[in-house]
């Protein structure tokens, strides 16, 4: 019996299909680069995101102030204790600075925690000697006899009210007004002197605004610390309000008035 002859595929199509597996396996490794490259574009641009949003994050992470903490930074100084040579048992309501290079008076109480004084509740304007020293830089006690009568005669013939003894009689440092010509007169302002309110002014003593003062002479009792220093660096934890300037017209119905003064005739 004879064998019948194969079937062969033409060579034709052996060719072909051999031709075709390159052309499969190029467009394969094509393919897998530009899938390389697309993976890696966006590691790049997750890594950058991540990044970018961790920084814009970042202040989030800083606590709100609350009102409380607001006013617990106002009413702590800069100095962690103002009053550092304060003799030892002192426990008076109150202990005050006067800062003769920023011309500011600031009164402190006791913080209960710490037991310093370093919590200011009051800071007035002043006007301190005209010249350093003129006003001594030195911690007082104030005296006894610390409130004076209501007009105080001064130097040059002019009163102050409600002056306030700082120092023993032998300094003769006081809190005062600023001066005036007539006692018991408070439309007898010396103009000039009240307009020098915040710049070194008087012959020593500690001169201040009529409410400012009268608040000094209710409430500092005899015993009462006063730290006068020259701190010219010294950031005061309260800024005072400026002093209004006053009127030299002698027509107005404001001429020779403190604006300050509690008096039921002041006109402002």
């Amino acid at each position: 019996m004879s064998k019948k002859p194969q079937h062969q595929l033409p060579n034709r199509a052996v060719y072909t299909f051999e031709e075709d597996q390159p052309k499969k396996r190029g467009k394969g490794v094509l393919i897998a680069l530009i899938c390389l490259i697309l993976a890696a574009v966006i590691a790049v641009l997750v890594v950058f995101g991540v990044r970018h949003s961790q920084t814009k994050k970042e202040p989030e992470k800083k606590q709100p102030t609350t009102s409380a903490q607001q006013k617990t930074k106002t009413a702590v100084p800069v100095s962690a204790n103002p009053f550092p040579d304060l003799k030892a048992g002192y426990n008076m309501p109150y202990a005050v600075t006067v800062n003769t290079a920023k011309q500011i008076v600031t009164v402190y109480q006791k913080d209960p925690q710490s037991g310093k004084y370093t919590v200011p509740v009051k800071a007035f304007t002043c006007s301190t000697g005209l010249h350093r020293g003129d006003t001594p830089e030195k911690t007082y006690y104030m005296p006894a006899d610390s409130r004076q009568p209501m007009w105080y005669p001064l130097d040059g013939g002019v009163y102050g009210e409600y002056a306030t003894r700082i120092s023993p009689h032998s300094e003769h440092i006081l809190f005062h007004s600023v001066p005036y010509t007539k006692a018991g007169d408070p439309s007898s302002l010396q103009r000039g002197e009240y307009n020098k309110l915040g710049s070194p002014a008087s012959h020593g003593c500690v001169r201040m605004r009529s409410a400012d003062i009268k608040w000094i002479y209710d409430h500092l009792d005899p015993g009462t610390c006063v730290r006068i220093y020259y701190g010219p660096n010294v950031q005061e934890p309260v800024q005072p309000k400026a002093a209004q300037k006053v009127t030299n017209d002698t027509a107005s119905k404001y001429y020779g008035w403190d604006p300050t003064d509690a008096d039921p005739r002041n006109p402002y």
